[in-house]
């Protein structure tokens, strides 16, 4: 043990030592008072045993230091993790290996290090050595066990000699032990010394407890005897076939016991588990299985009998047999013919080993029957919603698995959220227990969802139903795909004809999901009616919760409603869903620059909901969120033949994609560019086509592919001579300018800026000119004539200013007067102008300006000699930098060093 300061604490054997070791094995969770003081005394309690207690406590922290005993309502709590506590490191990595994690024996080797003999023998706690002890002992012989299986494999069981010749003299009753001591004398090639071994068990087994060695051990004589049987020859393939976990088990103590209690019930073989769909029984059915699995030497089968799955017929008895007699290692030449037949070589192969066999999502008795060990060696745990009754009346022993109560509910939610923040809604706990029905797989939604909106997450959903929204987001989990086709089937036969369409049309959306606007668009109707409807999809485990508001649907229900959907349904979807996301982003656009003009050339479709997003913060985050989505809805209206709309949609996503700074959405404004121009070409829509050229040439420059940008600000330029646009050749060669400012051709580059000042100019356009004055500025800063440079800049940010122009390009514009400082060698200037820049750009959402404005910032401190600021604020940009995925931010790095 390691005092708080870090230094080793040694506690005499006695209460401390007890009290600290109780903490510890309940690693890091709360022990109650009731607990500690049964520990230390069980029934013999002291006259006043909670102050001893805490006296006890007392002392334990002078020794352990501060911050490592915890007090906790009801109890105390060791503030260690898991894995410092030997005893918890050596159950969970042997917990690991019998669960046939990958690298057992790695595990099992780390786990068997950590043993250092009896445990707790030292200590006088009867609880401790009578419930803890034993079951860490008999942790510990089935990870030395199974390390012998698996030594054997490996061809080097004769290392496992040693432990195996001690450990059945400790434990003579053991009889796994003796078959493992047998095994390995077998394969080291002494059959003589494990007959000796075998004749020793048997003698011992007689004379304790009277009996004969059981089939496991026999079968090992038989085979040194050489009587191979078919079950000889098929022994050394042990299944391991459960599942991963399929969630935490919480409130399930008293069906955890009921089954604990029909295992070790002699007479009974099977048990039945039966429920409502959402209940919890596969989960129920697993965890159980992992718990109790190092109990069944011979294997776990697993076998999903499809009782209720709609995409698939249910698997026939004779093929689950055949499926559980491969696992078992019969050869196919071997495997008789017929269910009678399967079924009789199924349960002898089980009579000969202790297997436990698990056979989930059963329809009917008649499909379990013949799968069921014939003896009570093994045991079978089925799970279905049918009662079975014909399997309790024949002997299974039924374990009915119930919605959950209140109480049940909040030790669910406890269990995802922490008692905290469960506490914290106590008054809204009733409101979502009752909306759940009690039933575990909704509580674990709701869990979800809370956790996605900490703190506040239980409140804000008892809100939406209050207020008459939807119910939960999500009512199925992503762990079990087998479940979500099970209730597909279920389901959709009985959905009314208006959410059945709504599935259906679903398909349309490309994702990655979608919220009630798209939903409402797409079966236009009202955004109320279509929460109702998803409410009623998600109830039926059809959709499932992305984020608070937001929906998706799996692959394999995409799939599906995408076949059921008709032609003429789709047709007109398209057009809502495509009018739904055009009309938003064009608003949403216009909110962030007030300034573009973006005209539509026809109102949405009847039945499109648009949304109405009047905050420029919330636009930008609206885009940002659905950014793919946007990309795969242009797709779509060109794939679909609506090009003007997919032209207009790329015009209003021009705002949100330049401000975002993220290189990948770059990338994607190349792609759109090149659609875009396909689509206008189709249309013969020559304007469109040189817009979406120059848009193109803009992408292009942001990627640094400044070859390409000139190529398609040129073409641009050919396109505006034949149309006589001035205007929009003023845009381009302003563009080209940028361009080969940006490719070292200043020469160039200046040519462009005057062109695009002069034809702005002709054109009487303000905005233009003064913008391109600023370029014209920053081009002469690049050759070195800074006068000049500063009197367009200059002039450029008081016209600016003055008005109500576009504070990106006032921003810009002090960017440029920053340079021109630091070239002057003016520092503290050039830092109080990147400084300016940088906060206009934060201001106006556009993060990868941002990034470079607060660099040169950094910059600015260096050539001043500031080496403290100018780490500072290359750390910051290469933060943002790192956000955006931008190779820039390895530029900025290697200023760092």
């Amino acid at each position: 043990m390691m005092s708080s300061a870090g230094h080793p604490v040694f506690l005499p054997a006695g209460r401390l030592r007890v009290v600290l070791c109780v903490l510890a094995l309940a690693g890091g969770a709360t022990v109650s008072t009731d607990r500690l003081m049964f520990a230390l005394w069980d029934e013999d309690l002291p006259e006043r045993p909670l102050a001893t207690l805490q006296t006890i406590v007392s002392r334990l922290r002078s020794r352990v230091g501060e911050g490592i005993v915890l007090t906790e309502p009801g109890g105390y709590r060791l503030a260690v993790g898991a894995d410092a506590v030997d005893a918890l490191r050596f159950e969970r990595l042997t917990q690991e290996a019998l669960d046939v994690h990958a690298d057992a024996a790695g595990k099992l080797d780390a786990a068997l290090a950590l043993w250092r003999g009896e445990p707790f023998a030292d200590l006088d706690s009867r609880w401790l050595r009578n419930n803890e002890a034993p079951r860490l002992t008999t942790l510990y012989l089935e990870a030395v066990e199974l390390r012998t299986e698996l030594a054997l494999e490996q061809g080097s069981g004769a290392r496992q000699l040693p432990i195996l010749v001690r450990l059945v003299s400790d434990f003579p009753l053991r009889e796994t032990l003796w078959c493992r001591l047998i095994d390995v004398l077998a394969a080291a090639g002494r059959p003589a010394e494990a007959l000796a071994q075998y004749e020793r068990a048997r003698l011992v087994l007689s004379d304790e407890l009277g009996v004969d060695p059981g089939t496991e051990l026999r079968s090992r004589y038989q085979r040194l005897l050489g009587a191979e049987s078919l079950a000889d020859r098929t022994r050394h393939l042990v299944p391991r076939q459960l599942p991963g976990n399929y969630g935490i088990v919480v409130g399930r103590e008293s069906e955890l016991a009921n089954l604990d209690r029909l295992l070790a019930d002699a007479s009974t073989g099977a048990a039945v588990i039966t429920g409502t769909a959402g209940v919890g029984k596969t989960t129920l059915a697993v965890s159980w299985a992992r718990r109790v699995a190092a109990r069944f030497p011979g294997g776990q089968l697993f076998v999903n009998l499809r009782g209720f799955e709609p995409n698939a017929e249910p698997v026939g008895t004779d093929e689950a047999a055949r499926w559980m007699l491969d696992a078992l290692g019969v050869e196919p030449e071997s495997m008789p013919a017929g269910v009678p037949a399967q079924s009789a070589l199924l349960r002898t192969l089980l009579s000969e080993r202790k297997v436990l066999v698990v056979l989930d999502n059963a329809r009917d008795a008649q499909q379990v029957r013949p799968l069921l060990p014939g003896s009570t060696d093994s045991f079978a745990l089925v799970t279905s919603r049918d009662r079975l009754t014909p399997l309790i009346v024949a002997g299974a022993g039924p374990v009915v698995v119930s919605r959950f109560s209140r109480t049940q509910s909040v030790q669910l939610l406890e269990s995802r959220l922490g008692d905290a923040v469960v506490e914290d809604s106590r008054d809204v706990i009733p409101a979502l227990t009752e909306a759940t029905a009690g039933l575990p797989l909704a509580l674990a939604v709701v869990a979800a969802r809370a956790a996605a909106s900490a703190p506040y997450g239980l409140q804000l959903i008892a809100a939406e139903l209050s207020d008459g929204g939807h119910a939960l987001d999500v009512l199925s989990g992503s762990d079990s795909v087998t479940d979500l086709r099970t209730v597909l089937s279920w389901s959709y036969r009985a959905m009314p004809d208006e959410v059945a369409k709504m599935f259906r049309l679903l398909a349309l959306h490309p994702g990655p999901d979608f919220g009630h606007g798209v939903a409402a668009s797409l079966l236009g109707i009202d955004v109320q009616r279509a929460r109702l409807v998803l409410r009623q999809l998600q109830e039926a485990h059809l959709v499932e919760g992305s984020r608070p508001g937001h929906f998706f649907m799996h692959d394999l229900l995409r799939a599906y409603a995408a076949e059921v959907a008709s032609a003429a349904e789709r047709r007109d979807a398209v057009v809502r869903l495509v009018d739904h996301h055009l009309h938003t982003s064009t608003a949403a656009a216009l909110v962030i620059n007030p300034g573009r003009v973006l005209e539509l050339s026809e109102p949405p479709a009847a039945g499109v909901r648009v949304l109405t997003l009047t905050a420029r913060q919330r636009a930008l985050d609206w885009f940002a969120e659905n950014h793919r989505v946007l990309v795969r809805i242009v797709d779509l209206a060109v794939a679909t033949g609506h090009d003007r709309r997919a032209l207009e949609l790329i015009a209003a996503l021009r705002t949100p994609l330049n401000r975002s700074g993220r290189w990948q959405h770059w990338h994607d404004w190349v792609h759109l560019q090149a659609v875009a121009v396909d689509a206008a070409r189709r249309l013969d829509d020559r304007e469109a086509e040189a817009n979406a050229l120059l848009v193109g040439a803009r992408a292009h420059g942001r990627l640094t592919n400044y070859a390409k940008s000139i190529e398609l600000g040129n073409a641009c330029i050919t396109i505006c001579h034949d149309l006589n646009d001035r205007h929009l050749e003023a845009s381009a060669c302003q563009t080209l300018a940028n361009a080969a400012s940006s490719w070292d051709r200043q020469d160039l580059a200046e040519s462009y800026s005057l062109r695009a000042l002069e034809l702005y100019r002709l054109v009487g356009d303000e905005f233009g000119e003064v913008v391109a004055t600023h370029e014209l500025g920053y081009q002469c800063a690049l050759l070195g004539q800074y006068d000049e440079a500063l009197q367009h800049c200059q002039y450029a940010l008081e016209r600016m200013e003055a008005g109500a122009w576009d504070q990106l390009e006032i921003a810009a514009v002090w960017d440029s007067l920053g340079f021109i400082h630091l070239r002057m060698s003016d520092a503290p200037q050039a830092i109080s102008c990147y400084q300016r820049a940088a906060d206009l750009y934060q201001a106006e959402g556009d993060q990868y300006y941002t990034a470079m404005g607060i660099a040169k910032v950094g910059d600015a401190y260096a050539s001043n000699g500031n080496t403290e600021q100018a780490r500072h604020n290359w750390l910051r940009a290469a933060h943002k930098l790192d956000a955006l995925q931008h190779p820039d931010a390895a530029t900025v790095r290697a200023r760092l060093g």
